[in-house]
């Protein structure tokens, strides 16, 4: 993640060095392999404060959300895959997992020659599942 680092020094603290706590943050940043993009340090005033709210915009915000939003997604994404394979069926990204039952369906229909178009018309299931699991078939 692309990180920035933010240090105060209040007005009362200025025999205080900020680069002890900037260290920590450097390490604790390297650490969680975080990509330090500026450092920004107040010494009695609040300017690089307001800077760095400035310098992360929405940008920053939109950013953050996206990476956690992916996270969440696959997650997500893990827990119904376990939950699919224990229940002995196929995983299927994006879809509802068929049966087993309607999967040699779609093999049946397709050994016997039937076009994807009329092998879904026949099973009750869209062109693009039936493209997706003879795909899923042929590569097992």
């Amino acid at each position: 993640m692309r990180v920035a680092l933010y240090e105060r020094v209040s007005a009362r603290d200025k025999d205080r060095n900020p680069e002890n706590q900037l260290q920590l943050l450097r390490r604790e940043a390297e650490r969680a392999d975080d990509t330090i993009m500026k450092e920004y340090v107040d010494e009695a005033s609040r300017k690089q404060f307001e800077e760095l709210m400035r310098d992360a915009s929405m940008a920053w915000a939109a950013s953050y959300r996206n990476e956690r939003h992916s996270e969440k997604v696959h997650l997500g994404q893990a827990r119904k895959r376990a939950r699919v394979e224990a229940a002995g069926e196929q995983y299927q990204h994006g879809r509802r997992p068929l049966g087993s039952a309607m999967i040699l369906q779609i093999q049946h229909l397709a050994n016997q020659g039937l076009s994807r178009r009329q092998i879904a018309a026949s099973a009750g299931v869209s062109v693009g599942t039936v493209q997706n699991y003879l795909k899923a078939a042929f590569t097992h």
